[in-house]
C-alpha cells in the first residue's frame, strides 16, 4: 500500500527552516485535501504553498493502522546544529528499531567521531489523522 507524508516546511531568515511533519495519509486525494485545511490556519495560511508530499511504499492496513517513523537526529546542546537523517516508514515498531540498530552498524564512525548529540527516535503515526491540528507562529529574536 502506498502512503502520503504531508510536511511543511517554513523558510526561515537565518538559513534554516521548521518542518513540521503533520501526517500520512492513505490516499494523495487525502493528502491534498489536508493541504487546504492548513492552509487556513495560522501560519500555514502566510505560507500556503510550502507543503510538499512523499511517497511511500509500506505494508499496513488502510483504517485505524498505525506506522512508524525511524530517524536518526544530531545536535549541540543549545540546539543551534541541528541535523535529522529519516532512515524509513515501517509496519511496526520492531521492523524501526530494527532499521536504526542497522543504521547504527553501518555508520558507526559517523555516531562515535562527532561530538554532537545522537538520538535515535522511533515516532508512532495513525494513519489518515493529522498530527498537527493547530496553526504557529514565529517570532525572531
Amino acid at each position: 500500500m502506498n502512503l502520503y507524508k504531508l510536511t511543511h516546511v517554513h523558510l526561515l531568515k537565518d538559513q534554516r527552516n521548521d518542518e513540521k511533519d503533520l501526517g500520512y495519509f492513505s490516499t494523495l486525494e487525502i493528502a491534498r485535501d489536508k493541504i487546504m485545511f492548513y492552509q487556513s490556519l495560522q501560519g500555514f495560511s502566510e505560507h500556503p504553498n510550502n507543503f510538499y508530499i512523499q511517497k511511500y511504499d509500506v505494508t499496513c492496513n488502510k483504517i485505524g493502522s498505525y506506522i512508524y517513523e525511524a530517524v536518526y537526529y544530531i545536535h549541540d546542546e543549545e540546539y543551534s546544529i541541528e541535523f535529522d537523517y529519516f532512515v524509513g516508514v515501517y509496519k511496526t515498531k520492531k521492523q524501526a528499531e530494527k532499521a536504526l540498530e542497522e543504521f547504527k552498524n553501518h555508520n558507526k564512525m559517523l555516531i562515535i567521531s562527532n561530538q554532537l548529540i545522537n538520538e535515535f527516535v522511533v515516532d508512532k503515526y495513525l494513519v489518515d489523522v493529522c498530527q498537527w491540528t493547530e496553526g504557529f507562529t514565529t517570532e525572531y529574536y
